[in-house]
This record gives C-alpha cells, sequence and structure tokens, in this order.
C-alpha cells in the first residue's frame, strides 16, 4: 500500500484558476510532456480528487477513481467513468485497503484534499511538477514549492528530479520522501 501526492505548482505555488462556480482549471497552458508524465504515473492506479478538481477533468481512464467531497451533488449528474464517492476520508481509506491495496493510491488535488491527507500523515511519497514561470491564478498551495519542502523541519527529502523532455523553459519533476510514524 502507498500513498502518493502527484501535484503541479507554478514558482510562486499557483495550482489553479477557478471562477468559484463551475470552472476550476490549470491556470498555464496544457503541457504534453507533464500530462504524458501524470498520466504514465497514475494509470492502472486510483486517483483521489475532491469534488471541484473532478468537475473539470476528462475521464481518467485506466484508473479507479474516488472523490472525497463534503457535498452529495454527485447524485444530480451521471458519472460516466462510475467514480466511487466518499464523505469521509478514513471510509475512502478502508476501502482503498480492502480492495486495491495492491494499487497506489495518487492524491491529485485539490488543495483541500492535498492538505487533508498530509493532515493524516499518511503520504509518504509527493511528486511534484514545478511549471516555469508566474501565472494567473486564485488558488494557490505553496507548501509544495521546493525552498518549503526543503526546510528541515518539514521532514521531507529531496530523491530525485527529473527534466521532461522536449519542454522550453525546461520543467522538473521532483520526488519527494517521508518516513512515516
Amino acid at each position: 500500500m502507498e500513498i502518493v501526492i502527484i501535484a503541479a505548482i507554478d514558482e510562486k505555488g499557483a495550482v489553479g484558476l477557478s471562477d468559484n462556480k463551475t470552472n476550476h482549471d490549470l491556470p498555464w497552458p496544457r503541457n504534453s510532456s507533464d500530462m504524458e508524465h501524470f498520466s504514465r504515473q497514475t494509470r492502472g492506479n486510483v486517483v483521489v480528487m475532491g469534488h471541484n478538481t473532478h468537475k473539470n477533468l476528462k475521464k481518467l481512464n485506466e484508473r479507479t477513481v474516488f472523490i472525497l467531497s463534503r457535498t452529495n451533488t454527485h447524485k444530480k449528474r451521471p458519472e460516466p467513468e462510475k467514480a466511487l464517492w466518499f464523505s469521509d476520508s478514513k471510509d475512502l481509506l478502508k476501502h482503498y485497503k480492502e480492495k486495491f491495496s495492491d494499487k497506489i493510491l495518487f492524491i491529485i488535488g485539490g488543495p483541500t484534499v492535498w492538505e487533508h491527507f498530509l493532515g493524516l500523515e499518511v503520504v509518504a511519497k509527493l511528486i511534484i511538477t514545478s511549471i516555469p514561470g508566474e501565472h494567473e491564478a486564485n488558488v494557490f498551495f505553496e507548501r509544495f514549492l521546493p525552498e518549503n519542502l526543503a526546510q528541515q523541519e518539514s521532514g521531507w527529502k529531496l530523491e530525485s528530479t527529473l527534466v521532461l523532455a522536449g519542454t522550453q523553459p525546461k520543467v522538473q519533476v521532483r520526488t519527494w520522501t517521508k518516513r512515516l510514524k
């Protein structure tokens, strides 16, 4: 059983651009190298996201989708990918352990969901893509900035840095690990 957060941020910690109603998106233009990396990492595994992240994602084929949300909006619309909805992370983790423990559980966002799972002390790995530049955004998660993760008291250790091929300026993916208690 492995629980991993996977995210992309820009140089100021931006992770999203939202109108606080129906549109929630990345604040930078789509980057095919980053999307391919995300797909390779998560394919065949379980992905967890909040309701807002789920609203604007295209189908996540070849993945089991868990949605953690305090709302019951899933009852109002069909779910083509047959996502599993949970209102409680304990129930979500129990279901994962019982049915999918041979798969990696990727927490893909947004910030409320990341913060929640970090607080549970169950995440032992972060895979953070650094998108060059500063972008118009109103959703931030500065905790994932390299300078914040590198602080001794954070407990995170940089394991590897990968530069995604074909990206200009260079897009870096850093993997951080932490010993769980």
